[in-house]
């Protein structure tokens, strides 16, 4: 069951102005400022993930008495309510100190901030105010089918619901509007392997069982609207082998390919030994009938590995890039993540992500496990040290510059696949156990890279 974390303060004000101002200091330069702060997202009391809930002041009707037009005003805060302002946890999240952003994470002595308001004749105010936020259990959060072991994971990113896709065609809603504590579950017929979710709404599940490759397009609340069998680059066995599905990809909403759906495929082209890997693409006309092919060739003669070597038996995890008509794709041994744009007919290497290496620099991979996006147009990678340990690896999807990683902690399960949300401002990581047990562990804005 979901814990609840209540933070017992006094409620001064909501949206509105709040009052309870203690202090303040009057110097011979002139009256003291009149400090005026609104709350303006959330409304208080509000409810929050205990990792980081985001809180947006304004403090823009503060004013002057000597020269109330006058902007010429210095800010300073005490987020932390540590007696010193602008020291270490005062930093601010977004914004500008005078509309400062800043997430706050579980506090046991309740919430209080104090303002610094300080005139140009150096006359100036303190403002104290309090306010209510209930915490909510960010990490393992209980996800377990009860009956079957869990596959994948997908945010709505609408909703911010949490979709978890179990063996036997089993998916869970896990509702954010409840802190992921309810849900409801569907069947999608057959058993599928990956899931993801465009941006207006659809869903998509692939089959990867050989021969049989199959896509399964979905109107949320899993109403399936269309089904697809195909053959990997137009051709039938016996000329492709080593056929596999590698995952599911809905692309943005903007772009090209705007919320295209698309099952990243390999296979081998038996009379050439080629290495195909593509893109089975269906394009947005809400029953994505139309159907193309958007393939990459390797010749295995001229190397398997390095940066632009897109070799299919290789890839492990696909994801979207936020800019719109690319996909990443990421290499387990070859520990590269190369940027495909998908815009024509034949997928383009464009740029890459990491150094080809193991190791612990935030530039270097282990043993890669799936690839997400995030807010700013960052790309994360669930990565296995080995040894029980994990880490998030970050870089830049404009020019594969790295990131400083996040190294994951207190987690109780084994972390098998994760998912972002741009629009929501979220990481959520997939664990589970060979015991059919299931856990997600949320990550906000203000922990990852």
């Amino acid at each position: 069951m979901l814990r609840t974390l209540a933070i017992l303060v006094t409620i001064v004000s909501a949206v509105v102005l709040m009052a309870g101002c203690s202090g303040g200091s009057t110097t011979p330069g002139g009256p003291e400022p009149v400090a005026n702060v609104q709350i303006v997202s959330p409304v208080m009391p509000a409810e929050g993930w205990d990792c980081g809930t985001r809180v947006e002041f304004d403090a823009s009707a503060s004013y002057d008495p000597a020269n109330p037009t006058s902007s010429n005003l210095t800010f300073k805060w005490d987020f932390n309510n540590d007696g010193t302002f602008d020291g270490p946890g005062d930093e601010i999240d977004g914004g500008s100190l005078i509309r400062p952003v800043k997430f706050f994470t579980f506090n046991p002595e309740g919430m209080k901030v104090r303002m610094y308001v300080e005139t140009p004749s150096a006359s100036s105010i303190i403002h104290t105010f309090d306010f209510s936020i209930v915490f909510k259990q960010s990490k393992n959060i209980d996800v377990s089918d009860g009956a079957w072991k869990a596959y994948d994971i997908a945010i709505d990113h609408q909703s911010g619901d949490v979709w978890v896709l179990y063996e036997q065609g089993i998916i869970r809603q896990w509702r954010h509007s409840d802190w992921y504590s309810k849900n409801t579950v569907y069947t999608l017929g057959p058993e599928c392997d990956y899931v993801d979710i465009s941006p207006n709404g659809y869903m998509l599940a692939v089959i990867d069982n050989p021969p049989n490759l199959n896509t399964l397009h979905y109107q949320l609340p899993s109403s399936i609207i269309d089904s697809h069998y195909f053959v990997p680059v137009g051709g039938e066995p016996p000329d492709f082998i080593n056929n596999r599905i590698i995952d599911a990809v809905c692309m943005f909403g903007y772009g090209q390919r705007a919320n295209d759906h698309m099952a990243i495929c390999g296979a081998e082209e038996e009379e050439t030994g080629y290495y195909y890997s593509y893109a089975y693409r269906y394009s947005d006309d809400s029953n994505f009938g139309t159907q193309n092919i958007i393939s990459y060739f390797l010749d295995p003669t001229s190397g398997l590995t390095g940066t632009g070597k897109l070799n299919f038996m290789d890839i492990v995890a696909a994801e979207a890039d936020p800019s719109g008509d690319y996909i990443w794709m990421v290499e387990g041994a070859d520990r590269y993540a190369h940027r495909m744009d998908v815009s024509s007919f034949m997928l383009t290497h464009d740029i890459d992500f990491g150094t080809g290496t193991s190791g612990t620099g935030d530039n270097q991979m282990d043993n890669p496990l799936d690839i997400t996006s995030g807010e700013d147009g960052h790309m994360y990678i669930l990565d296995d040290l080995g040894g029980g340990s994990y880490t998030v690896r970050a870089f830049n999807n404009t020019d594969g510059l790295a990131l400083t990683q996040m190294v994951l902690s207190g987690l109780e399960l084994t972390p098998v696949r994760f998912d972002g949300s741009p629009t929501q401002d979220l990481l959520v990581i997939l664990q589970t156990d060979s015991a059919l047990g299931a856990k997600i562990s949320v990550f906000t804005a203000n922990l990852t890279p």
